[in-house]
This record gives structure tokens, C-alpha cells and sequence, in this order.
């Protein structure tokens, strides 16, 4: 049999019909190709030789190839895509909600597939889609976001990030007293002299540190609970207060206390040592 010393030798010869196919899987074998191998090569030129396929196609049989690009000797391998949940963030708490913009434009194909996102957290509704989607987060604390990036030919990969959320701000807070039911002209309580109707209150009216629950207590004994903004310790509406009238006290030192509650467990109390003077 003729000596052929290159693989592309034995596909001319072969699909020019100059050998027949036990030749040519013995030549194969001989160049290293495995019998399995080289039988496959075979079965695969056949559609070139009864003219149901171009001479100038490419296609892939194992780890054999056939066509004009001839060779490499592997197919291309689908390569997994690379998924980057981005940096870190740390928030400041926001009343109502923490909005976060995440950010998975750092993944990435090495194959140029297009990839699918998809975000998973203890945000609201717990899943999101896209390569940077706003979540919002409805309490404070540390919250690990996983992203999946899919190529849409069964490769993954995911990635995780560290969204921490602080919570809300609390140091504005305080007790203030007005003699409006606005409540206009607010002063704090701690050392307030009033007399007549009175509105005591949390300030700032509408707080953005994210309460759940304010108890009020006059002199020790409790005197309200409000689970709403405004925080008013004698109740109200958003647009007026409930007046306390101070004639049903007696003249002379007084105290309110405003134990405050909030969202993500913890606690802060707040208290004004005032007179009545009627």
C-alpha cells in the first residue's frame, strides 16, 4: 500500500476514491489515530462522497474533523461563561425601603454567547433579572446577593456580593412640644415651661429611621402607642395633632418618655423633664 505521511494525503486519496476505505483507516491508524477513531473519520466523509454535503463543509465526528479547514483535530469546546456579582456596597438605611443598584456588567462570555442574569437575595420579591437591576431591601443588616450568569448552552457560573445596609438614621430623633395642633413652633420638652393645650411629638414628624412601634408614658404610667408616623403622644392625623390639656395635671414638674422600637430589633428611649404652669 502506497506509504501516505499526512492525514490530508489519505482524505485526498480516499475521497478521490485512489484507496478504499480499509486503506484508509489503515493509514489513519498508522498516523496515530485510533481504529475508532479513524472509523468514525470515515463514516463521516461518506456524505461528501455521495454528494449530499459540499466538499467545502465543515463538521465535527469525535475528535475528527473533515473540510477545507482541515485540520484541527478537536471540535471547539463550549467554554464556561465567567459571572461577577460586582463590588461590595454598604447603604445608608432609607424609611420604606433601601434601593441598590446591582451590578453584573462584569461577567462575561469567552465564547461571545449572550448570557441570562439572574439575581437572588432577601430583597423584595427575592429574584430579579437583567445585567443591573434595583432591588430594594426592607431591613437593615448584612444581605448576600447570588448571581447566575447562563449561556444558554447549559454552561453557568455564579457569583456572590455583600450588600450591607445600615440602619435608618436615629441620632435626629428627639421630643419637641408645640401649642399648635400644626404642630408649628416646636421646642424640645427637656426644660419646656407649658401651659394650656399642649402637642408633644417625635421629631422630625416624618422620621426616615425605619420605626415599628413608639410607646409613650406620662410620669411613668403608659399613655399611648403609636405603630404610625407621626409618633404623637396624645394622637393625631398628618396634618394635625391631638392637644393634651395640661389643666388635668397638676402645676409642677413633669416628665414624658418615648420608648421607640424599630424595624430591625433594636431600641432607644427618649425622655423630656418639663413643667406645667397653669
Amino acid at each position: 500500500m502506497e506509504a501516505f505521511h499526512t492525514k490530508e494525503d489519505l482524505v485526498q486519496a480516499f475521497t478521490e476514491s485512489s484507496i478504499g476505505r480499509r486503506q484508509f483507516l489503515k493509514g489513519l491508524v498508522a498516523l496515530g489515530v485510533t481504529l475508532v477513531a479513524a472509523r468514525v473519520y470515515a463514516n463521516a466523509i461518506h456524505p461528501v462522497l455521495a454528494g449530499l454535503a459540499s466538499p467545502h463543509h465543515h463538521s465535527y465526528y469525535g475528535d475528527m474533523y473533515y473540510g477545507d479547514d482541515y485540520p484541527p483535530d478537536k471540535p471547539p469546546v463550549n467554554r464556561r461563561p465567567k459571572a461577577n456579582a460586582g463590588p461590595d456596597q454598604h447603604l445608608a438605611g432609607v424609611a420604606g425601603g433601601t434601593p441598590a443598584t446591582l451590578d453584573g456588567t462584569g461577567s462575561f462570555d469567552p465564547d461571545g454567547d449572550p448570557l441570562t442574569y439572574s439575581w437572588l437575595g432577601a430583597f423584595a420579591g427575592n429574584v430579579a433579572s437583567g445585567p443591573s437591576p434595583t432591588v430594594v431591601f426592607s431591613t437593615p443588616g448584612i444581605h448576600w446577593i447570588y448571581l447566575t450568569v447562563d449561556d444558554g448552552r447549559g454552561k453557568f457560573d455564579t457569583d456572590k456580593v455583600k450588600i450591607e445596609v445600615l440602619p435608618a438614621s436615629q441620632e435626629e430623633l428627639s421630643l419637641v412640644v408645640s401649642g399648635s395642633p400644626s404642630r408649628s413652633g416646636a421646642v424640645p420638652l427637656a426644660g419646656a415651661e407649658v401651659a394650656g393645650d399642649i402637642a408633644v411629638f417625635i421629631a422630625p414628624v416624618f422620621p426616615e429611621a425605619d420605626i415599628k412601634r413608639v410607646e409613650f408614658r406620662h410620669n411613668g404610667q403608659r399613655a399611648r402607642r403609636e405603630n404610625h408616623a407621626p409618633y404623637d403622644f396624645a394622637g393625631g392625623s398628618a396634618s394635625a395633632a391631638v392637644m393634651k390639656d395640661t389643666t388635668q395635671w397638676d402645676n409642677g414638674s413633669h416628665y414624658i418618655t418615648a420608648s421607640i422600637e424599630f424595624r430591625d430589633g433594636t431600641r432607644r428611649g427618649l425622655s423630656g423633664t418639663f413643667t406645667v404652669n397653669n
